[in-house]
């Protein structure tokens, strides 16, 4: 499983979990899709690109969840 896909599975889970836990998980995610932004930006895509590929996977994550 990629990065990017244990990353989606986890922002499914705090989508569907409502517990003491939800602040904790969200600010994971947050720190992880910052995380995944650096990485394109160091990897050589430009800023603008990088913000682009977060939102789609952002996207795609909730799209997933509502299915």
């Amino acid at each position: 499983m990629t990065d990017a896909e244990k990353m989606l599975e986890m922002m499914g889970m705090i989508g569907a979990e409502a517990s003491q836990q939800t602040q904790i998980q969200l600010d994971t995610a947050a720190k992880m899709m910052k995380m995944t932004y650096d990485s394109y930006i160091k990897a050589g895509f430009s800023r603008k690109m990088a913000f682009e590929l977060v939102k789609e996977m952002l996207r795609v994550s909730i799209t997933n969840v509502k299915k």
